[in-house]
């Protein structure tokens, strides 16, 4: 059996020139979906980037059929809206890494999960500020393949 490709997204809060970026993007997942028969890919939602991604990635589903690929929300913290985010997702992951962390740290830990269980990050940072750039150097760091959007 074949092991999934695992693929994690990360972008800035607000997107600027937004269809460009789409665009790129699936680009990008048909090309992943091209070269790889299984993809599980990460994602959390906390801005533009993360529901664009999600939109794609539900496209592609929907194009070439959900039975080889899994879309997973990764949080940092359970929120209220539990049970309407399961229905969206094929599962909700809270990382165990982020038991007794601070909510202000949060977020860069379950980036940090992320990245240490993927193949690949994909990367809308056009910013040297913020979580997505934060994530971005922790990935060159970790010497994670990353495909820039």
């Amino acid at each position: 059996m074949f092991e999934p490709y695992r693929v994690t997204f990360i972008g800035h809060r607000y997107i600027e020139r937004y269809r460009e970026v789409e665009v790129r993007l699936v680009d990008v997942l048909n090309m992943l979906a091209d070269q790889h028969p299984f993809l599980d890919f990460y994602i959390g939602n906390n801005g533009e980037f993360d529901i664009l991604a999600t939109s794609a990635v539900r496209r592609l589903m929907e194009g070439r059929g959900k039975e080889n690929y899994t879309l997973n929300l990764v949080l940092q913290y359970a929120k209220a809206n539990m049970d309407f985010l399961a229905k969206q997702y094929d599962s909700i992951i809270l990382p165990p890494t982020l038991y007794g962390v601070h909510p202000k740290a949060a977020i860069t830990v379950r980036n940090r999960w992320m990245l240490e269980n993927s193949d690949l990050l994909v990367a809308h940072v056009i910013r040297e500020k913020g979580g997505a750039a934060t994530c971005l150097h922790m990935a060159e760091k970790l010497e994670k393949p990353v495909v820039r959007i």
